[in-house]
């Protein structure tokens, strides 16, 4: 929450505990929130432990 507040979010996809799925939006509306965690990391991040 402390990098939504900042801005740092604002038009990326976020994740969050699912206690605030429902306040999260109305609290940062420019933040995209998703309703479950990726199993990768985004395109361009290696997963951990990858040795490529």
């Amino acid at each position: 929450m402390l990098f939504a507040a900042s801005g740092l979010l604002d038009d990326y996809w976020a994740t969050t505990h699912w206690a605030f799925l429902e306040c999260f939006p109305t609290l940062f509306p420019k933040v995209k929130v998703a309703d479950a965690a990726p199993q990768w990391p985004l395109v361009g991040v290696k997963p951990p432990g990858s040795k490529q």
